[in-house]
């Protein structure tokens, strides 16, 4: 019989510790991509952050189940649809650059502390 606790090892410090998980900045860029992918793709499935009317789009930046403000107090923006990859890709850049890091930690914080208190 095989002692099935000298094969077994702790996930801690190994490939699958907490600490391979993607930041926040990380997950919002992939979230991010997910919504162009989505846009560009209108029979592909997946949950849209976008509503399309005519030649309009209003968007929402989501990490989660949270809005990010693309504009100071706006979780919620409209532009002509023509331009939605583009100002996609411009918000990636601003992302990469840390523009957006005190509001996604916030937000990543407080989904922590939720599923803490959850448990």
């Amino acid at each position: 019989m095989t002692n099935w606790k000298q094969i077994v090892k702790a996930v801690d410090g190994s490939d699958f510790s907490s600490s391979n998980k993607a930041t926040p900045r990380e997950r919002f860029i992939g979230n991010l991509r997910s919504q162009l992918a989505l846009f560009k793709d209108s029979a592909k499935a997946g949950k849209r952050h976008f509503d399309i009317k005519g030649e309009k789009i209003k968007f929402s930046a989501r990490m989660g189940n949270m809005a990010v403000e693309l504009l100071p107090g706006k979780r919620e923006v409209v532009m002509e649809k023509k331009e939605f990859a583009a100002v996609i890709e411009a918000v990636i850049a601003d992302v990469e650059k840390g523009d957006f890091d005190t509001q996604l930690n916030r937000i990543a914080e407080n989904y922590a502390g939720r599923r803490k208190a959850a448990k």
